[in-house]
């Protein structure tokens, strides 16, 4: 099953939207409220549960990976909502952000209070959230990823494969936030055994596949992503970690470790840095290579949601000494 990647821009997750809850509430009327530039609200798409005669109010908040909801975010919205008319019954805050606890604890006590006080329920949905709605409403899923649930082309099997296999959707966290988000290098050991088995696996999948008869130019870059991969593998795996700990569930996530001790300690620092400059050097190849296949892959498509590049977030200006990352103006090298 394909990772189905959030829409790229907000008009198609918008247009997604709608016609998703347009299914959910059985409301063949369901409309966009307004137009770009017009004041909405908070509310950007209006329709009717025919079942409960209910409003429903939705807002859509599109967001990068790795970029949550607000909780100023959601209150801005609310307070909007509650001059709509007409009335709202049920409002739900739609983002392609991941699913987090503490946004939705935050929403469910303004939901509490708004109930007691006669106004409209509060709901917000992750992009977890809402796969889980398409998949339940084939018709939306196969109008937005038919052509990414069931590959046709040579190009489609190609991709499909390398895609899932990388977990390209979770690059920004291996290959970003964990080595560039600190002064030592942090990355995860579980990702390697990925990037391990998916080499293992890509030339017996590419000589027995329709992805062989792909065009050279995916071919191209994905054999460079490969190489890439390697490099990184040999750079890390050279000396055992300094320390490891448990992160995000079973994730194991390594400190990178390089041991100098033959040589003479005026040399130790100088080497210490240009190891650790090679391995992120290594992690933002990877990246840089994978947008350039995810640009391929989108200019073929047609009436499919494109595939998000993965960015690179700066160091922080701030705190040069101890690293840090922001992401006010990132940039996503191809």
């Amino acid at each position: 099953m394909f990772n189905i990647p959030a829409p790229k821009d907000w008009q198609t997750f918008e247009s997604l939207c709608k016609d998703l809850w347009g299914e959910i509430l059985n409301d063949r009327n369901i409309q966009l409220n307004g137009r770009s530039g017009q004041p909405q609200y908070g509310v950007d798409i209006f329709g009717v549960d025919k079942i409960n005669n209910q409003n429903y109010g939705i807002q859509c908040k599109q967001k990068g990976y790795f970029k949550n909801l607000t909780s100023d975010e959601v209150d801005s919205e609310i307070n909007k909502a509650q001059t709509f008319l007409p009335k709202l019954d049920v409002y739900i805050v739609a983002t392609t952000a991941q699913k987090d606890q503490n946004i939705e604890a935050y929403v469910r006590k303004i939901s509490e209070i708004n109930i007691k006080n006669g106004k409209f329920s509060v709901y917000v949905l992750g992009w977890e959230d809402i796969v889980e709605k398409l998949n339940i409403h084939q018709s939306i899923l196969q109008k937005y990823y038919g052509r990414l649930l069931n590959p046709r082309t040579p190009n489609d099997h190609y991709f499909d494969f390398w895609y899932n296999k990388v977990f390209i959707n979770k690059l920004f966290y291996y290959a970003c936030y964990l080595p560039f988000g600190g002064y030592d290098i942090r990355y995860s050991y579980t990702y390697l055994n990925y990037l391990s088995a998916y080499l293992n696996k890509h030339d017996v999948f590419l000589a027995n596949t329709q992805a062989n008869f792909s065009d050279n130019v995916l071919k191209k870059y994905i054999q460079k992503f490969n190489s890439e991969a390697n490099a990184l593998i040999s750079n890390i795996t050279e000396y055992p970690p300094k320390e490891s700990y448990t992160h995000s569930g079973d994730d194991i996530v390594n400190i990178y470790w390089v041991e100098c001790d033959h040589l003479d300690y005026s040399e130790r620092g100088k080497y210490v840095q240009h190891r650790k400059m090679q391995v992120r050097q290594a992690f933002y190849n990877l990246i840089k290579v994978a947008n350039k296949i995810i640009s391929v892959w989108n200019m073929q498509l047609d009436g499919v949601p494109q595939i998000e590049l993965t960015e690179f977030a700066q160091k922080n200006p701030n705190y040069p000494l101890l690293g840090g990352i922001y992401l006010i103006e990132p940039h996503y090298p191809t």
